[in-house]
């Protein structure tokens, strides 16, 4: 029986985490990674105006000559011109159909159904459609395009139910860009990709807004674990719910198994390989789990993304970097041979996210890499690398199709007939990573310095905050015991015990020790005050109430029997 070799891989921008035993996590950094977004702004001298405003001018120039980029959805022929036209008249249904905010749901929808041979759920989506265009006028421009079918566009209405006016414009905004192509002829996005990412922009703007997972109308909220054998015939169910992250790293224990079990020259289904594990026979297969992050997010932003179980909640995000105990660089890389190193594996799916066909949502770690250009005797390259599922990859293997990959990380696609041509972005969690300028590295560099420079002083005048809350702390506490003290040996000189006929010299020393001990605490010991007796509990008639009251206020502690402040304890025999 092998041991389990498990490797667990960040890849944050900047680090990418390898675990090589069970339970160890190595961490690769790559610090040539970086958004480039806003960069030219970064750049630009404050006190330069003229030359920021010489620089805006040239871009809007620059952007009223390039023609706009299309979406695959707009190309002139038949077929999508057909589509287009339906994508626009479903656009001025959804527009003539929008309710008023006082109208009745029900009737409205049973009018709306009537009148154009639907059912209610149909007509719903042309009303919210509706409802979302009049809340978010930007979208329309991209939305007359005909590009977008009325599908997509239900799966934006859903996106924004909760999200407040005061935030609206913001994910109008980011919306508005991520309906904008990339690419001339990009592919639209599928549908579940298009969903989260929709998801994704309203969490980042107002968390408590974000729409629920698709496909989840009733969200699990708990791990449970059943085995029923009770199903007629030889086989029963077995059936986990796990946390993501946790089912990601279980699933790819499983087939981990049954790879190196099939190496070894073994048939061996998944269910045999979960067998084998149940027993301990990991066959001494390694199991490697990408996760990434930003490098440039800052502690409390700081989020996961694990291959297999997309984005983690933050409340798991320390656990997983817990897990980590080495680092190693990386970054775009080439090696000798066919098969592509674990290094490359990780970025190209972190890149990509997903199986690069047009509209396919076979997510990364399902997918294999596939030789854009067909692999001859020479080097494996990441920017020659591309996720393609099983079917996918066949078909480009037989030619049916072709793939072009382009500098900025895109692929376009042709069928064998050159009749349909459309082109995919990357969407994986580190896609909207670019190449940098020296000057773009020197103002990222700047800022993150300075922000772990802000970070260390705020901590350091918190740590001397505290100090100096503690010095005052203790000053306080010392005077207000020395005057406690003093307080209550004075009442004691004056007390009436103190000048009593009995009083005695061991009094005074009973006294001294009774307050150097701290006094009985009732809470500890109930008997404490009837072992002491008390100097006035000789003469409990000459006590004075009032004494006794103020020495009450003065150290509570003291925890008085309040026969003592009446009077009425009866004293020790003897």
């Amino acid at each position: 029986m092998g041991r389990l070799d498990l490797r667990v891989s960040f890849l944050i921008h900047h680090f990418l985490i390898h675990h090589r035993n069970y339970g160890g996590i190595d961490m690769a950094i790559d610090h040539g990674a970086f958004d480039d977004d806003d960069d030219e702004h970064d750049t630009v001298d404050e006190h330069n105006t003229d030359g920021e405003h010489d620089d805006k001018d040239h871009r809007r120039n620059r952007e009223e000559r390039a023609p706009r980029k299309r979406w695959a959805t707009e190309r002139d022929e038949p077929a999508t011109n057909l589509a287009r036209a339906r994508n626009l008249n479903e656009l001025d249904l959804a527009i003539a159909v929008a309710p008023e905010g006082d109208a009745d749901v029900a009737s409205h929808a049973a009018s709306v159904a009537t009148r154009i041979g639907a059912g209610r759920g149909r007509a719903m989506d042309y009303c919210d459609v509706g409802i979302m265009l009049r809340r978010m006028p930007k979208l329309l421009g991209p939305c007359r395009s005909g590009a977008w079918p009325l599908w997509h566009l239900t799966k934006i209405a859903d996106a924004i139910v909760a999200v407040s006016d005061e935030h609206l414009s913001d994910v109008e905004d980011k919306f508005l860009e991520y309906l904008t192509p990339r690419r001339d002829f990009q592919a639209l996005p599928g549908i579940r990709v298009f969903t989260r990412e929709l998801r994704r922009i309203v969490e980042a703007i107002e968390p408590v807004s974000t729409p629920p997972d698709e496909g989840d109308a009733q969200p699990i909220t708990g791990e449970s674990y059943t085995a029923d054998n009770e199903y007629p015939g030889d086989y029963g169910e077995l059936r986990a719910i796990l946390r993501k992250d946790r089912l990601a790293e279980f699933d790819a224990t499983v087939r981990a198994i049954r790879e190196s079990k099939i190496k070894d020259g073994h048939e061996c289904s998944l269910a045999d390989a979960l067998m084998s594990m149940c027993r301990g026979d990991f066959a001494g297969a390694t199991v490697t789990l990408n996760v990434y992050a930003d490098g440039n997010a800052g502690e409390n932003d700081l989020r996961l993304w694990l291959d297999g179980a997309g984005w983690l909640p933050k409340y798991v995000t320390r656990q997983w970097l817990e897990r980590a105990d080495n680092a190693r660089l990386s970054a775009d890389s080439c090696t000798g041979g066919y098969v592509p190193t674990d290094a490359q594996k990780a970025r190209v799916r972190a890149r990509d996210g997903g199986c690069r066909f047009p509209g396919c949502e076979v997510p990364a770690h399902r997918c294999q890499l596939d030789h854009v250009i067909n692999f001859g005797p020479g080097e494996t390259a990441t920017w020659n690398l591309q996720c393609l599922c099983q079917h996918h990859h066949n078909m480009k293997t037989s030619r049916h199709w072709h793939a072009e990959m382009n500098p900025d990380g895109t692929v376009t696609w042709a069928d064998h007939a050159g009749e349909v041509c459309a082109t995919t972005v990357p969407h994986g969690p580190i896609a909207h990573i670019k190449r940098q300028s020296f000057d773009q590295r020197s103002t990222r560099l700047t800022r993150t310095i300075r922000a772990a420079n802000h970070a260390k002083i705020r901590a350091a005048a918190e740590a001397a905050a505290d100090r100096a809350a503690n010095i005052a702390g203790e000053t306080q506490s010392g005077e207000a015991d020395a005057a406690r003290e003093a307080h209550l040996d004075d009442l004691w000189a004056n007390s009436p015990a103190k000048k009593s006929e009995e009083w005695s010299d061991d009094w005074d020393d009973e006294w001294d020790e009774w307050k150097a001990a701290g006094y009985p605490d009732l809470g500890d010991d109930t008997d404490a005050w009837d072992e002491w007796a008390g100097p006035w509990d000789y003469e409990p008639e000459n006590n004075d109430p009032e004494a006794m009251a103020r020495l009450c206020e003065i150290d509570p502690a003291l925890r008085m029997n309040p026969g003592n402040v009446r009077g009425s304890r009866v004293p020790k025999e003897g």
